[in-house]
């Protein structure tokens, strides 16, 4: 009979757990919903990985952009390189070493890299809502936890902030090592009419494509 009523208390909870976070989700869409439509962004980024093995974080900045579902975010300080995100694909071009890397992407990490528009609806699908804080200044802080898949043994945790206009604020990723790439975004433009063709990537003539992961979990 303990064994029962144990059994029933812990479902109590999972369900009423869920409702909360089904809450959380809801409040997210009705605030975004007050928010102007945004469909394209470009933004200055500092970008800080914090790591046990070094004493001071790597610092990197440079500048994102978004539109139609795709993001590129051009590094130029300490070393350059293209990261280009969109058609399920995450692409990285070093142009010092003229090599591109090409990795499946999955939904989840699509809906985090700087959309000019968070997808609620992929999110919830992705991520469980941990916590959500909303500011004096109507910004919105999501810790959010990957569901499972690919994505979970990836990363452990995700903090996002949304600015009030719209747009993101900073993100903080939290990957399964311990390793947390803390970002955050300045000069933020919503709308500033980016045409999907400033995000093409032009590789020079003897760029060298690899896939790292092709082939990893095989077999």
């Amino acid at each position: 009979m303990r064994a029962v009523l144990l059994a029933v208390g812990l479902c109590g909870v999972a369900v009423a757990a869920a409702a909360d976070e089904a809450a959380r989700w809801e409040r997210v869409a009705e605030v975004l919903a007050e928010r102007p439509e945004v469909t394209s962004l470009r933004a200055r980024f500092v970008q800080e990985k914090f790591t046990p093995l070094l004493a001071e974080p790597i610092r990197s900045t440079g500048v994102v952009r978004s539109v139609d579902g795709w993001s590129r975010w051009d590094t130029q300080t300490p070393h350059a390189s293209v990261m280009l995100m969109g058609g399920g694909e995450l692409r990285l071009y070093y142009p010092e070493a003229q090599t591109l890397e090409v990795y499946d992407l999955d939904d989840g990490a699509m809906a985090l890299s700087a959309a000019a528009s968070p997808d609620v609806a992929t999110l919830r699908d992705r991520f469980e809502l941990a916590d959500l804080q909303q500011g004096n200044d109507g910004a919105l802080t999501l810790r959010l936890w990957p569901r499972g898949g690919t994505l979970a043994e990836a990363v452990e945790e995700v903090a996002v902030e949304l600015a009030a206009g719209g747009g993101l604020r900073s993100m903080a990723v939290t990957d399964a090592d311990g390793e947390t790439t803390a970002t955050v975004f300045e000069d933020v433009e919503l709308n500033p009419g980016i045409e999907p063709e400033e995000l093409e990537l032009e590789l020079p003539a003897g760029t060298r494509v690899v896939r790292p992961l092709a082939g990893v979990g095989a077999g």
